[in-house]
This record gives structure tokens, sequence and C-alpha cells, in this order.
């Protein structure tokens, strides 16, 4: 057996597993429990519940549906601009180091512009533009990976 929780709004999957809830019912607000009969590999970005067919006399199984793909786009635009602020606040982070008045460090006004260059993302229109915006590092480090993934499939599902 599956238990699914999900959104009675949009049909969002929000998680899902095989542990029954110890009361039996969601502990998310808006959320209700859809439980199938069988083990099924679930994927929120590929699956949803279509709202309209849980019932007492449906299958849950045939609620599970398949996410438009639109949707899908605007789900892995969230994705990517999550991931984003967390590459942002990493190298941040890992590169207050250059900024310190009393390390010598020969390119620091490289470091300063790269740094600028990251705070600056945040003034783009969508992340999307962000990750194509990325700013190249003083010590040659590439985008980090999770976002050009991201971006790549978000590309693949752009409308023609």
């Amino acid at each position: 057996m599956t238990i699914i929780h999900y959104c009675i709004a949009t049909g969002y999957i929000r998680s899902w597993g095989n542990a029954e809830p110890i009361d039996g019912k969601s502990n998310f607000p808006d959320h209700e429990i859809l439980r199938t009969a069988d083990d099924r590999d679930i994927d929120p970005l590929e699956h949803m519940v279509d709202v309209a067919l849980v019932g007492p006399f449906q299958k849950p199984e045939d609620a599970i549906v398949a996410r438009p793909a639109a949707e899908k786009r605007a789900l892995l635009i969230e994705r990517l601009a999550l991931a984003i602020v967390l590459a942002v606040s990493a190298e941040l982070a890992s590169t207050d180091q250059y900024m310190v008045p009393d390390r010598p460090v020969a390119n620091r006004d490289a470091w300063a512009t790269f740094r600028q260059a990251l705070r600056d993302l945040s003034s783009l229109p969508d992340a999307p533009t962000m990750a194509r915006n990325w700013p190249a590092r003083p010590d040659a480090g590439a985008t980090p990976p999770q976002i050009l993934d991201l971006l790549a499939q978000i590309d693949a599902l752009a409308p023609s």
C-alpha cells in the first residue's frame, strides 16, 4: 500500500510512502490521504492526484494522473529558484575568506566583482534568466551542476 498526502485544492502530491499516519489523517493543512492498494513509485514532478476522481466509488489508483507539462515546468522553475538561492548563499559563504582585509589575496577585486554579480542575480526577472546569467568564478569554477540540470529540464519543456 502507498500512502499519498495530496492537496485537496490542487491535487499536488506533498509526500508519499508506506507509513500510515498515527491518527490516520494528513497533518498538512488542506491535505487528504489517498491509500492505493499497490506499492507504486510516485514522482510528484510526474504525477498528481485528480481530485475529481477521489471518492468512495472510485479506485484510488485511478486518481493518480500525469502532471500536465505546463505545471511540471512551473514546478521545475520553483525548484530552480530555490536551488539558486541556496547556491548563492553557499558561494557567498565560501568566498567570504577572500574579502578579509588581513588575508593576502592577489585577485580580491575579481572576487568582489563575482560576489556582487551573485547578489545582482536577484534583480533578474525569473529563475531561468538567473541561471543563464550565473557569473564566472575568478578561479574558473563552474555553475553548480544542479542548476544546469534543472535549467536543461525546464528548457526541454519550453513551449515551441
